[in-house]
């Protein structure tokens, strides 16, 4: 705009005033044609005044959201230390809940792994089943399945009406025995009891199977 005013300004000087206004009206009519009139002038600056701004405002909010996004890590990072403390302290739902809300899945498996783990060491047997069952871990269910079954089937002592403690290698011996520390006992009778004894949990199959070899080999 200055070096327009300045250039009319060398011609009316140099070549008058007549040329000037044949020169002003010339270029005038070159700026209305190519849409670079006043108005249109006018327009586009109101237009890059408004991009400036535009584009400061899109700064400061990028600027913003940057800065959201630091604290929500720092947040994120102080949650995670938070879970790893719970598990130090076997609060693992707390810090399955926190694993689930920022979507760390891979934590949360490794988490329900240790929690079935430690479960097992608690003999929870059930807790732990469930738990491999959840993670879709069929071997590992049916494993601690086994276990419980055979920690089941080895209860070393029993409780007698007198409050005496047996095993139960004394109480499978008194059966297979008893004909020689007692009066005479049918081996149907003694058959009997074998079968009783594996019915209530007392003696395992393998142990069942031997009873009724011993006593009917007597």
């Amino acid at each position: 705009m200055i070096g327009e005013i300045i250039y009319l300004g060398i011609i009316l000087l140099v070549l008058g005033y007549p040329p000037y206004l044949l020169i002003k009206s010339i270029y005038g009519t070159y700026l209305i044609k190519t849409g670079k009139s006043k108005a249109q002038r006018e327009l586009a600056e109101s237009w890059h005044e408004f991009d400036k701004g535009q584009r400061k405002y899109d700064i400061a909010d990028r600027r913003r959201k940057e800065e959201q996004l630091v604290k929500y890590e720092l947040f994120k990072e102080k949650e995670l230390k938070k879970a790893e403390n719970l598990i130090s302290r076997n609060k693992f739902e707390e810090a399955l809940n926190i694993y689930d809300k920022y979507g760390y899945r891979d934590l949360k498996l490794s988490t329900l792994k240790k929690q079935a783990y430690i479960r097992e060491e608690a003999l929870d047997y059930d807790s732990a089943i469930l738990i491999w069952e959840e993670l879709g871990e069929i071997e590992e269910a049916a494993r601690i399945r086994k276990l419980k079954t055979e920690q089941g089937s080895v209860k070393v002592a029993q409780k007698v009406v007198q409050g005496d403690e047996i095993t139960k290698t004394e109480i499978k011996d008194s059966v297979v025995n008893r004909s020689n520390i007692g009066g005479k006992s049918s081996k149907a009778e003694e058959l009997r009891e074998a079968k009783s004894l594996f019915e209530e949990g007392l003696i395992d199959d393998e142990e069942y199977k031997q009873m009724k070899k011993e006593i009917l080999g007597k």
